[in-house]
């Protein structure tokens, strides 16, 4: 394991580096000399991505070619040319036939190698992610040195825009933002530090650079801590050049090679060895024999049926989202049997959402007393809006001499405060009206809506209030009127909380929704909503007069359950825009500071509301202070409200709002806001039975998997005259003095969470019912993993820390492989001590869940599903997952914008919808296509038996041969192909996600095919075609024993004359004649009893005759299949122009009647059995 810096202090990286390092000008540092920079690039080597080790482009297609399938046929073609060159016939088909094959061997050959993207290709993404050069510092100047020159111990100088060249551990940061994507997944940049970090996972460290990142913003200095392959991108890469596991079908192709070899050579070897007992010439006999057996054996049309069965599944799950980048990928995802997913983007939303909000020491999302009495209200051009219930005590926690010192500024600033347009308040003149700024205030707070749906009480009183006021008002008004005082309710409980929320937040908006469109959209979908409610929700009792009297309409109570079992209607996690229709407007900035943007934006305007609370200074959020806050000037309509009547003061009020960590927000506060005995907001001393109440809420939230922020406001009066320059002055010397910022109320907190997205619970279910497990592999936090696992339902039974709290045992003392322990969350580190008993017993668990994995970690669960026979899917978005995806199966790639090109590079198949319902989908879609498959072989197979049986007959008895090789080429790639190919678009005759994942023994080709395509099927045919061969001869007045060993002197112009056995004299001319009507014949029944043979491949279970008749199942490619086969051979033996190429002649139609025998015989007997079939499937059911 290389050696990690994160963890160590700069000067303490400096000396383990050798590097000079000017500790008070870290910028203006010694580096290194040119001779030991020399001296490490020899020791180290280039800092470069080692080269892939290419192949020449032909060789790859030579390695094609040698495909098992594909070897398999120009085989076939080479010992095809074996007799036209060895001159033992001079018949020119065999070179038409070695030609037709080696032509279907490069067009598949060229269609492999042009869709299988190489692992060369994904090195080169990788390279091509690391700069040209960099800057650095050496022998006391800064000189810009190519990236590969660089060696660890170079001090490398970093601004906004710069490339990370290497690893470095960051020494000097201004501002310094890191966005590193494409190594970790998260697209989000964090702020890099110079502190010394203790992380388990390198890539949480926030005082390290990853070569190939991008600095976004900021300027720095970092120390090269590695080069070349032995950085983290290196390291990857090098996980990633591995073999790529061999597909499942590649697998089943080479198996069905070897069966049909093998197949092939017993037969050859067989009539080769009976040949020899009668005596005939061993050279020629293994030219016709051998070499005419094992071509006969090949199913010729099989790789060009595979690949378009292959090509419509794929095309088919491109139409569902899921490009197919390798087509064999796609029967590979039907035998999946364990799926590998990330958490963020593909389980869950990839979107911070708001979740709960703990107000005022009460949880107002999903806590049971919601609210108090209705708040109090004043009329303001013709509405009420409300007073507002709470604004802090005005006091000093910028400091007690913060006037003072404000006052005694330069009068240089009393000039510059006017120059710059800065204001002491964000309120419009007077001159233009000093009542218009509190109205478009008040219409911002009067959007103001609550954090959840409205409860069923509060939604009975509403439909109550509205038909009250339908008495009395036109639609608009009454409308207008009713959700007002909805909104205005709302925002008098948690006014001050938002507005922390919102203001003190680094996200900006795109775009903001003006507050009349958003306020007609919410009335809107607020009304709608109100209208469905059922009857029952409205209590009669609560809408009583007698209540509406006592002020007590907006009291409610909600004795709804936790927020996991029905989220949507005491929570917030589904978002804000799916219950109101409202959009919220796009950000960029923290995923923390944009959810709570998102989440304030569909309550208000949130450009608006802060342009009405400007802000003066800011304290931005730091790694180490871990809290942000600003500084707004009160706007003047809450200045007036906030004034003492017996002593005003005409210095302007400013609000401090922080937002941060819970305990750090704790320890600046001195004041918690509470509710008094009649439920208004009372702020009261943050003693400890308080701030124990807050921390058990930050607890259970946390518990659950949530991110959790404190809240925090206070407010102080400033100098009129002062500036923002001066008001940032005061915030820096507060946050600096010795105690910090204090003097603040704890307002409460927010919690927010990544919610799973809505199908995920439902494709999980409906993965777990087809047999295959779902694991969760993420970096993020074991806490966040295993909650949302347990809420979308991947996570059902007991884990080693359920098992060991009911036992009151130590986690540790429970081991992996207890019985009660049916589910399992393991951290990375946890992993880095498994025995081999550990990883067997944790991933034979139906429901694991693998938190704070590396990308070593994520490689090596897919190799070890792997040795325990499992099929992996291994889904991922950054660089560092391209390792597990190479490791697995088949990778899945995200194809989200934010996604890595190597990613997608070492990926199978790319998600365009990022969703797990698509991979499952996937996983449909090869079940059926293997299936369907199955179908394929045994059809084609069907039709091998027949042409081998003309050959036999040709070798053992000397008949003349009953299909000429031209005739066999035409049935292999003309009639038989399309019908062949219909089976890819055969619907599925069951359903296919109800059963369990083919097992191990499962195989596209078993004793059970072999049986019934050569012994039932192939034997029926056989017959068949036999029969309508003695048939023509019979009808010319010979009988089979005649002629018997005549094949070779006989049935071709000149040849000696044949007698019937009437005795009747037949010409050379005449024997041909009679010879290709026999193969007319053998060749259409044939085809006739195929065409009985693709209606009973239709189903396996089934009935066949059903599914064909079923209109919803009608296959218009069989139909077409069907009927091309017949136009062809009619063409093949009834037109005259193709007669002699073919070797035949026209025979009367009564001449199929054995093809329509056995074509019955194979029809029947196979609804029979299926039917049986069906039969004892139901009574396992049963029992």
């Amino acid at each position: 394991m290389l050696e990690r810096f994160d963890a160590l202090e700069v000067t303490e990286c400096a000396t383990r580096l050798k590097t000079l390092v000017n500790a008070a000008a870290v910028s203006r540092s010694e580096g290194l000399t040119p001779a030991e920079a020399a001296s490490r690039l020899a020791e180290h080597g280039p800092n470069a991505l080692p080269a892939p080790k290419e192949r020449p482009e032909i060789v790859k297609f030579l390695c094609k070619i040698l495909d098992p399938f594909l070897a398999m046929l120009l085989g076939a073609a080479i010992l095809s040319l074996i007799p036209w060159m060895a001159g033992v016939g001079t018949n020119v088909i065999d070179l038409y036939l070695a030609g037709v094959l080696g032509l279907v061997v490069i067009i598949n050959a060229a269609i492999d190698y042009a869709q299988e993207a190489s692992s060369s290709a994904l090195m080169r993404k990788l390279a091509d992610m690391l700069p040209r050069g960099a800057l650095v510092r050496r022998n006391g100047e800064s000189v810009t040195v190519p990236a590969p020159e660089l060696v660890p111990g170079d001090i490398v100088l970093l601004a906004t825009g710069d490339t990370v060249p290497a690893d470095v551990r960051v020494i000097e940061s201004t501002g310094l933002q890191i966005e590193a994507a494409s190594i970790t997944g998260e697209s989000a940049p964090y702020e890099a530090s110079t502190d010394a970090c203790d992380v388990a996972d390198i890539t949480d460290a926030r005082n390290v650079a990853f070569s190939s990142s991008h600095v976004v913003d900021g300027r720095g200095v970092g120390l090269v801590t590695a080069t070349g392959p032995d950085t983290l991108i290196g390291r990857l890469a090098v996980l990633s050049a591995g073999p790529r596991p061999t597909s499942t079908l590649n697998k089943e192709t080479n198996r069905f090679v070897k069966v049909i070899a093998v197949t092939a050579i017993v037969l050859a070897v067989t009539f080769f060895i009976v040949g020899l007992v009668q005596g005939r010439e061993p050279f020629n006999l293994f030219i016709t024999a051998c070499i005419t057996l094992i071509v006969a054996s090949v199913p010729q049309g099989l790789p060009a049926t595979v690949t378009s069965a292959l090509s419509v599944a794929a095309g088919r799950m491109k139409r569902a989202n899921v490009l197919v980048k390798r087509l064999d990928a796609v029967e590979t995802l039907g035998a999946v049997t364990v799926v590998c997913s990330d958490k963020t983007g593909t389980l869950t939303t990839n979107n911070m959402t708001v979740r709960s909000i703990f107000f005022a020491g009460q949880p107002v999302a999903g806590g049971t007393r919601l609210f108090a009495d209705k708040p109090k209200t004043e009329r303001v051009q013709g509405v009420d809006v409300p007073v507002p219930v709470w604004r802090p005590e005005v006091g000093n926690c910028l400091g007690a001499d913060s006037a003072a010192a404000a006052d005694a500024k330069p009068a240089s600033e009393d000039s510059d405060s006017a120059a710059d347009g800065a204001a002491p308040a964000a309120a419009p003149a007077e001159d233009e009206g000093g009542a218009a700024a509190r109205p478009a205030t008040d219409a911002l707070r009067r959007t103001m809506l609550a954090p959840l749906r409205v409860p069923e009480a509060a939604a009975g009183q509403l439909r109550a209030s509205a038909m009250e006021i339908s008495r009395s008002a036109s639609g608009s008004v009454r409308r207008a009127h009713t959700l007002h005082a909805v909104r205005d309710w709302y925002a008098a409980v948690c006014e001050p909380a938002l507005l922390v929320a919102l203001v003190c937040n680094a996200a900006s908006a795109e775009r903001a929704m003006p507050v009349s469109a958003l306020t007609d959209r919410t009335d809107a979908a607020m009304l709608k909503r109100a209208s469905s409610m059922p009857r029952e929700v409205a209590s009669p009792r609560a809408a009583s007069d007698e209540e509406a009297d006592d002020g007590k309409v907006w009291r409610a109570v909600s004795a709804m359950p936790t927020h996991k079992a029905k989220v949507d209607d005491i929570t917030v996690s589904v978002a804000p825009q799916e219950r109101t229709n409202v959009a919220p407007p796009a950000a960029n900035g923290n995923a923390s500071d944009v959810a709570l943007l998102r989440f304030c934006s569909t309550l208000a305007d949130a450009q608006a509301v802060r342009d009405t609370f400007a802000t003066m200074a800011e304290v931005p959020f730091s790694s180490a202070r871990k809290w942000a806050a600003v500084v707004v000037a009160a706007p003047e309509w809450e200045r007036a409200s906030m004034n003492s009547s017996a002593d005003p003061d005409p210095r302007p009020i400013v609000h401090v709002l922080v937002k941060g960590a819970p305990e750090k927000v704790q320890d600046m506060c001195d004041t918690q806001l509470d509710r008094n005995a009649d439920g208004a907001l009372v702020s009261r001393e943050m003693d400890g039975l308080h701030k124990a109440h807050a921390a058990r809420a930050y607890k259970a939230y946390a518990a659950e998997g949530q991110r959790v922020l404190g809240l925090a406001m206070a407010s102080c009066r400033v100098p009129s005259d002062a500036t923002s320059q001066q008001v940032q002055a005061l915030v820096n010397a507060a946050v600096a003095a010795p105690g910090g910022l204090s003097g603040l109320t704890f307002l409460g907190l927010v919690s927010l969470v990544d919610p799973p997205k809505a199908s995920t619970a439902g494709t999980i279910a409906a993965a777990r019912s087809a047999g295959v497990r779902v694991f969760m592999v993420t970096g993020d936090h074991a806490l966040t993993a295993g909650a949302i696992g347990r809420e979308i339902g991947l996570i059902r039974g007991e884990t080693r820390a359920d098992v060991a709290l009911a036992r009151g045992a130590a986690v540790t003392d429970i081991p992996w492989s207890n019985e009660e322990v049916t589910s399992a969350v393991v951290r990375g580190s946890e992993l880095d001590h498994f025995t081999d008993e550990d990883w067997t017993a944790v991933l034979q668990k139906p429901e694991v869940v693998f938190a704070r994995t590396t990308p070593e970690h994520k490689a090596e669960i897919a190799r070890r599903l792997r040795d325990l026979q499992n099929i992996v899917a291994m889904t991922g978005d950054g660089t560092n997952d391209a390792p597990a995806m190479r490791a697995a199966d088949i990778g899945v790639a995200m194809g989200r914008p934010d996604a890595s090109d190597v990613a997608r590079e070492a990926a199978d198949v790319v998600l365009l919808d990022d969703n797990l319902a698509s991979v499952v989908a996937g996983v449909a879609e090869g079940r059926v296509l293997f299936a369907n498959l199955r179908k394929t072989i045994a059809y084609t197979l069907g039709h091998l038996l027949p042409e081998i049986a003309a050959v036999v007959l040709n070798l053992t008895a000397g008949l003349p041969l009953g299909l000429a090789p031209l005739q066999v080429l035409s049935v292999d790639l003309g009639t038989e192909l399309l019908p062949a190919m219909s089976f890819a678009f055969e619907a599925p005759e069951d359903a296919v996600m109800e059963v369990p994942p083919r097992g191990p023994d499962d195989h596209l080709i078993d004793t059970g095919i072999m049986a019934y395509s050569y012994a039932f099927v192939g034997l029926l045919e056989s017959l068949a075609c036999i029969g309508a061969y003695a048939w023509v001869f019979a009808d010319a007045g010979l009988s089979l024993g005649s002629i018997v060993g005549k094949s070779e002197f006989y049935f071709e112009p000149g040849a000696p004359i044949l007698y019937t056995d009437a005795g009747v004299p037949l010409s050379g001319e005449e024997q041909q004649d009679i010879l290709w009507r026999a193969r007319a014949a053998w060749h259409l029944n044939l085809i006739v009893a195929q065409l009985f043979h693709l209606i009973a491949c239709k189903t396996t279970v089934s009935s066949a005759l059903r599914a064909a008749v079923d209109l919803s199942k009608f296959n218009l490619v069989a139909a077409a299949g069907g009927l091309l086969a017949v136009a062809l051979v009619v063409v093949f033996v009834y037109v005259p122009e193709m007669q002699p190429i073919m070797t035949t002649r026209g025979v009367p139609l009564l001449m199929i009647t054995p093809a329509l025998a056995a074509g019955v015989l194979i029809l029947g007997l196979s609804e029979l059995y299926k039917w049986r079939l069906a039969s004892r499937v139901r009574t396992a059911k049963e029992d």
